[in-house]
């Protein structure tokens, strides 16, 4: 046995010393790594790189083979044994190079490409087959780069407001589906090597964490003195634990030098890396244009359809001829207005502007409509008289800015190439200064009339202002620590989850008794109930009608549910609320768009035959000029109101089939909507009992 045992000591120990030997190889071979100091390989990189463009003649410069003798270098660096064995390797590649690209010239005859001749020779001598597609490697990487690198990036930087977006329209759902996407631009963006991933809060990071260790450096360094002078046994306990700061540093720095550092892909990943870009990047930028920037998504929709309805000639001619036509037609009518108006001045100077506009081409009323809409406003003073003309002058500009756009329309299929350039974004960038500066001086005169009074309702409110419901409330847990507050997002409701709303099921019939409570609460909110005469009368003569100042009325209808506004005329802008009334009529009333704008719609008893003036946004005319466009906007929000009012029932109502519950339901749906309404248009409204 102790043979046995005297044999075995000695193979233990040599295994020992292997192990040793081995671990101390490789400790010498890290050392001599890190003792190699960055310029002098950066000097062996330039002495490579002038010994390969040397090999290639005069065409080569130095420089357009530094990528290239850098990955040589670093190669012969990782696989190097030594410090001498790396200086070796070098000498005797190079050496192998200049003689296999000798031999290819001289097989070649001499015809040999020089800016591929290096690249494969020195590939051939290291054994990498990646150097041969270098340089298409390259074309095709910077070609990506131009193509979809300012669309990655967009997509990265917007990528957070986009998402709130989503959530507050479509719900987390949305969210959730939309993230993979984003997810995809970010790994496309570190591929190409346009983005290393959050450098900006790393470097900040950075920074708090060398000052917080810093300020821990002083403190221990004091301690550990004491320490010394008391305990040695102390300070061999304390050094392997002393390390741990410091072994977290040079892994965080290998970190960051990772990300930082970019690896030029292979050609065939480069390759399908173009084509997930073309068929996913355009359309996933536009969906986020569309929901962080809309007014963006605005222009370059325009610019596009702009670029589509150019290449069909034969849509652009009709486009021309009928815009054309329709000009000429307003035009007739500021012609046939009635000349004997209190703004006939301005109207004659308008006419005179057009007179002049008619006998130049389109081209050249486009640029002239340009001209007047690039025109400097001086910034306004404190004086109310320097802003109200700062305010006037962009509105000025605006209308110069619908004259260009009139213009370019009518030029034809030939527009884009004899228009300015960016025509339509000049005319969207002074529409967006006009109405941005317009909307701020508003929102200033009213915060200083808040305190003088009431508002005056105008008729421009009905679709200036939205009607718009509130968010949903989400009652959060009652927590006893105060301290610790959880915040989770809130839960939005499924879209399309209940039937559309088109009519009122039991509310206000005339064969049920509406309950009292109801009636009062709409007497409060200044709402007239018409309603038929008898219990046997239809339900479709059942509506109400709000009065909002002198300015519109709002007629809403139960079946179906819609709503009208419409201007309100001198008969009723006498009149006060009265209560309910009875309608023999079978059917309710109906007015047109061009009720309460035209003076036929006055009272009957009215001696003045003058057209009345309508004023909006500061343009004062008569219904002959601008009552086509109070129309529209009279019909656009009419539009909104009867959505919203079906909304409203559709999100009280939901599924439910008792009848006393419905009625319920539904009255409460209609007292939201008139809350909603009273406070859009009239935010100092305060409930009367009539």
């Amino acid at each position: 046995m102790s043979d046995a045992a005297a044999a075995r000591t000695p193979s233990g120990d040599n295994n020992n010393n292997n192990n040793n030997n081995n671990s101390a190889t490789t400790s010498t071979n890290d050392d001599w790594r890190s003792s190699v100091l960055h310029s002098y390989r950066n000097n062996e990189v330039r002495e490579i790189a002038k010994i390969l463009a040397s090999i290639e003649g005069e065409s080569t410069t130095v420089a357009s083979k530094m990528m290239l003798s850098m990955k040589f270098e670093d190669q012969i660096f990782k696989s190097a044994s030594s410090f001498d064995d790396y200086k070796k390797k070098i000498a005797k590649r190079l050496k192998k190079v200049q003689k296999t690209y000798a031999q290819q010239k001289a097989a070649s005859g001499g015809d040999k490409d020089s800016s591929s001749g290096a690249a494969a020779a020195l590939a051939k001598s290291t054994g990498d087959s990646t150097s041969v597609d270098e340089p298409q490697r390259q074309e095709l990487l910077l070609k990506l780069r131009q193509t979809y690198g300012d669309m990655i990036l967009y997509v990265i930087k917007n990528a957070s407001l986009a998402m709130s977006d989503i959530e507050r329209k479509l719900g987390p759902e949305k969210v959730e589906q939309f993230k993979p996407h984003i997810t995809s631009c970010q790994e496309w963006a570190q591929e190409l090597g346009i983005w290393n991933g959050n450098d900006d809060d790393d470097d900040d990071d950075k920074k708090d964490d060398d000052k917080k260790d810093d300020d821990k450096k002083d403190e221990p360094t004091k301690v550990d003195n004491k320490k010394d002078d008391d305990n040695d046994d102390n300070d061999d306990n304390d050094k392997p634990d002393k390390p741990k700061p410091s072994t977290s540093k040079p892994s965080d720095k290998k970190k960051k030098e990772e990300k930082k550092e970019f690896k030029l892909p292979a050609l065939s990943q480069l390759q399908r890396l173009e084509q997930h870009l073309e068929k996913r990047a355009k359309n996933i930028r536009d969906y986020v244009v569309k929901h962080a920037d809309p007014e963006l998504f605005l222009m370059e929709t325009l610019e596009r359809k702009d670029a589509d309805v150019s290449a069909n000639r034969r849509a652009s001619k009709l486009l021309a001829v009928n815009l054309s036509k329709r000009i000429q037609f307003i035009q007739q009518q500021h012609q046939q207005s009635d000349s004997s108006s209190l703004h006939n001045q301005p109207q004659q100077s308008h006419m005179s502007d057009q007179a002049n506009t008619n006998t130049a081409t389109p081209l050249q009323a486009l640029q002239q409509a340009l001209n007047k809409a690039k025109a400097a406003v001086p910034p306004p003073t404190r004086t109310d008289s320097k802003q109200l003309e700062a305010s006037l002058r962009h509105l000025e500009k605006m209308r110069n800015a619908s004259t260009a756009l009139m213009n370019y329309w009518t030029i034809g299929e030939d527009r884009i190439a004899t228009a300015p350039p960016q025509t339509l974004k000049r005319i969207y960038d002074v529409m967006a200064e006009s109405m941005e500066f317009i909307s701020n001086t508003m929102k200033e005169k009213r915060g200083e009339q808040g305190g003088s009074g009431a508002e005056t309702v105008t008729l421009q409110y009905a679709w200036s202002k939205r009607l718009e419901l509130p968010p949903p409330i989400v009652l959060s847990e009652d927590t006893t620590d105060t301290t610790t507050t959880t915040t989770s997002p809130p839960k939005r409701p499924r879209t399309n989850e209940y039937k559309p709303y088109i009519k009122a099921r039991l509310l206000l019939n005339p064969n049920r008794k509406t309950p009292s409570n109801l009636l009062s609460a709409i007497r409060h909110k200044g709402a007239r109930l018409v309603r038929p005469n008898s219990a046997r009368g239809n339900v479709n003569t059942t509506h109400l009608i709000l009065e909002f100042g002198t300015a519109f009325t709002m007629t809403i209808y139960l079946s179906p549910l819609t709503v009208n506004i419409r201007a309100m005329t001198s008969s009723n802008g006498s009149t006060t609320i009265v209560p309910s009334s009875d309608a023999p009529n079978p059917a309710a009333p109906w007015q047109p768009l061009s009720y309460g704008l035209t003076s036929s719609t006055g009272t009957a008893s009215s001696s003045s035959t003058s057209p009345r003036i309508l004023s909006v946004w500061g343009v004062s005319s008569t219904y002959d000029s601008i009552g086509h466009v109070v129309e529209e906007r009279l019909r656009d929000a009419s539009t909104r109101a009867t959505y919203l009012l079906r909304k409203c029932f559709q999100n009280h109502v939901k599924d439910k089939t008792v009848d006393f519950e419905v009625e319920i339901l539904e009255g409460s749906a209609l007292l939201e909507f008139l809350n909603i309404a009273r406070e859009t248009y009239m935010p100092g409204w305060q409930d009367y009992d009539y």
